[in-house]
């Protein structure tokens, strides 16, 4: 994948990743005590649930934007804004590099998973390292523009006088509020 490729940029996923999503599930239930019983079950379910995982995972670059769906029975569609993504990062475990496999995590501004998860886990994306330059490109030319043309800045800029108009008016305030304090007192 070529960072210059004009946007939007569709991520294409490894047909290794439904193998993997069968294996890693299966291994799951495996080593848990209530999933053992399950496991009969999951031979023959868990080979479609890890087809139809693998075509509803989608996930798209535009301008502004990384859009990402997946899920079969419970579907999430995230939206996260350019601007906001502080890092991604790649990692691999044992099982992941058997597959030849990388999981890709985004992590924002403002943002955090449950127990300090990353905000996006991709995995499975095919020439990983192209798509995360590709973001992270993109982030960097939106960032860029928004501090070259202060009308795209997302609150209006203050200019000097009017910022101390205001903090005048605040500590006026303030001082109003200690005096009637000190009065009820």
């Amino acid at each position: 994948m070529n960072t210059a490729q004009q946007i939007p940029i569709k991520a294409t996923f490894d047909p290794k990743l439904r193998l993997y999503l069968y294996v890693i599930s299966l291994v799951t239930l495996v080593v848990t005590i209530v999933g053992i019983v399950l496991v009969p079950f999951w031979i023959f379910i868990g080979w479609w649930w890890s087809r139809r995982s693998f075509e509803a995972l989608r996930c798209e670059l535009d301008g502004k934007r990384l859009h990402i769906h997946r899920g079969v029975v419970f579907q999430k569609d995230m939206t996260i804004m350019l601007d906001k993504i502080q890092d991604i990062s790649l990692s691999h475990g044992p099982l992941l590099r058997k597959f030849g496999l990388m999981t890709m995590q985004i992590e924002t501004a403002g943002q955090s998973g449950p127990e300090g998860q990353s905000d996006a886990k991709l995995t499975g994306i095919v020439d990983i390292h192209a798509f995360q330059a590709a973001i992270i490109a993109q982030r960097d030319r939106l960032t860029e523009r928004h501090a070259s043309d202060p009308t795209l800045a997302p609150a209006e800029v203050m200019d000097r006088n009017e910022s101390i108009a205001l903090l005048t008016e605040i500590r006026d305030a303030l001082h109003r509020l200690e005096s009637l304090a000190q009065s009820d007192h």
